[in-house]
């Protein structure tokens, strides 16, 4: 039953229980609100609504907390254009103290500048834009991962049986990722076996 699984909030992380999921186990976010969520439970402090409502509140700060990651990347990369032109025009402003010198000297400051323009540009659109498109990806997946958590939990608190509590959790995840009924199936026969 429910009072089974005290040992292993007690300990999450020796926790057989939770070591046979590697995908919540591992992530320090989704094991601080399942056991934070689990623990209230258990105790009987909060009932399923107000427990959905502290949930909610917890998934949305970290959200807003792990948005400014990705922002502040974003930001470096708009700057990275800038740099580049700064670098061009200081390649010609050197250039020109070589105006009167041979072609080939000048065509060597004028492709230092171009240089200065081309990594301006490589390090914004080839390295820091996709960085920040990765991570933004990462934590969306957490989010959802965060909210099936909350669906799976405030459904059980509810009342739900366990396999009707995986279902509001599993619809609660998006179509590229939803796991289908039959891999659920397969997961629960997993976890009965022990």
């Amino acid at each position: 039953g429910v009072l089974g699984i005290e040992k292993d909030l007690a300990d999450p992380h020796a926790s057989e229980r939770f070591n046979k999921f590697p995908t919540i186990a591992h992530n320090h976010h989704a094991m601080d609100l399942l056991v934070g969520s689990l623990r209230l439970f258990v105790d009987g402090v909060v009932n399923a609504f107000d427990l959905d409502k502290l949930m909610e509140t917890e998934i949305e700060t970290h959200h807003k907390e792990v948005a400014t990651i990705p922002s502040l990347v974003n930001k470096m990369s708009d700057a990275m254009p800038g740099i580049g032109i700064v670098a061009a025009v200081l390649g010609i402003i050197i250039t020109m103290q070589h105006i009167d010198g041979p072609p080939s000297e000048i065509g060597h400051h004028v492709a230092a500048a171009l240089v200065g323009t081309f990594l301006g540009i490589l390090l914004s659109y080839g390295y820091l834009q996709p960085i920040s498109s990765s991570i933004e990806m990462m934590q969306h997946e957490t989010h959802v991962l965060l909210n099936a958590i909350r669906a799976a939990v405030v459904s059980f608190a509810g009342g739900a049986p366990p396999a009707v509590a995986l279902e509001f959790a599993r619809k609660s995840i998006e179509h590229d990722m939803r796991p289908t009924a039959e891999e659920m199936e397969e997961i629960n026969q997993m976890v009965r076996k022990g």
